[in-house]
């Protein structure tokens, strides 16, 4: 199980040393024996099932881990190099349909 899955024994910090890649948990700095490993939540998940309060203690923490989706526009795009890739496309559709369309005049 541990193997097939080791995110989901890993806790959720706002400035994580690690990100989930496909099926894999990749490290994002060196990680030291003893070391935590953490990885952002909303980097993984739309809308969490059981959000809660953060106590990362991180310079960026947003407060609450409740998942992408109420996460604000600045927050979204700070985590764009972070986000699993199922969220980059949701990210991509939510951002061009706010866009403005293009309008001819007459």
């Amino acid at each position: 199980m541990i193997e097939d899955h080791p995110w989901r024994f890993t806790n959720h910090s706002c400035e994580p040393n690690a990100v989930v890649r496909g099926r894999h948990l990749v490290s994002l700095t060196a990680i030291e024996v003893g070391d935590e490993v953490t990885f952002n939540y909303n980097t993984t998940e739309y809308v969490l099932a059981e959000p809660f309060v953060c106590n990362c203690g991180s310079p960026r923490c947003v407060g609450a881990v409740r998942g992408f989706v109420h996460l604000r526009d600045a927050e979204r795009r700070q985590l764009l190099p972070l986000l699993a890739s199922h969220l980059v496309a949701v990210f991509d559709t939510e951002a061009s349909s706010y866009r403005p369309s293009a309008r001819q005049s007459p």
